[in-house]
């Protein structure tokens, strides 16, 4: 699961990668400000293994 912040608003759900896939676009940024990816894994017995966030200024 991919979670999407934009500045200090709440993170929302924002999509989901398959387990061969490795990227995902965001074609919604805007020039000025601050986004937030949180990237959950998730495992087979379905828990969340390690939180990995990504900080991304335009």
């Amino acid at each position: 699961m991919v979670y999407r912040q934009k500045g200090n608003e709440k993170p929302m759900m924002w999509g989901t990668l398959s387990g061969n896939q490795n990227f995902l676009e965001d074609k919604n940024v805007a020039v000025g400000n601050t986004y937030t990816y949180l990237i959950k894994p998730m495992l087979i017995n379905n828990r969340v293994a390690k939180t990995e966030k990504i900080t991304i200024e335009f």
